[in-house]
């Protein structure tokens, strides 16, 4: 949809990215913002009001590196993908990377449209100084949290979610707590300066399972 109305929308679909230089933590800011319907009945576009993190992470208390813009909107046209997949499970031809063609397609039908950016389980585990946890435990964390969490079509590692960042390091804190209950390895060797070190001097939140 090209119309007058929706092109003015576009602003609101482009954001900057506040990412932190220490534990990868991120939030948008977006360009603009619907705050009202005119007299027309048209929403109308407004300048957005930020920033949306403080000078210093809130995780791990390390600066934030600033990029932007970046569309923030569903990318994907889930009727054309059906389609494609349609086609691919019904037709006979064959040719090499047709069953890695219908399993990338799958996973971005899965992929929970309205998360623009993943999260690399095994680079925050790294972090900590800890094993990953499984794909699976941490899906079954967040959603009983009530988040919504999927896979990322374009890492087999990562996993896109609405949970805010707070919740996503608790889950985390909670599968070193489980680590170290089950095993003797001391993990106080992580730099007092380092994020891991900040992100597991805090407690829990909420109780994650």
């Amino acid at each position: 949809n090209t119309s007058k109305s929706m092109v003015k929308l576009s602003p609101t679909k482009r954001a900057y990215l506040y990412q932190c230089s220490g534990c990868d933590a991120f939030a948008f800011q977006p360009v603009a913002r619907v705050t009202r319907d005119d007299a027309r009945g048209n929403p109308k576009v407004s300048a957005s009001i930020g920033p949306p993190v403080n000078g210093a992470c809130a995780h791990c208390g390390k600066v934030h590196h600033v990029g932007g813009p970046l569309w923030t909107a569903p990318i994907h046209d889930d009727a054309f993908v059906r389609r494609v997949l349609s086609r691919l499970h019904r037709s006979e031809e064959a040719f090499s990377s047709h069953k890695q063609l219908i399993g990338l397609l799958t996973l971005v039908l899965e992929e929970i449209p309205d998360a623009p950016l993943f999260t690399n389980l095994s680079v925050l585990a790294s972090s900590l100084r800890a094993q990953s946890p499984t794909l699976v435990a941490v899906f079954s964390a967040l959603m009983r949290q009530g988040y919504r969490v999927s896979r990322s079509h374009t890492d087999p590692l990562a996993i896109k979610t609405d949970a805010p960042f707070s919740i996503i390091f608790d889950v985390m804190r909670t599968w070193v707590k489980l680590l170290n209950a089950a095993s003797s390895k001391n993990r106080s060797n992580l730099s007092e300066t380092s994020p891991g070190y900040a992100i597991l001097q805090k407690e829990p939140q909420i109780e994650v399972d």
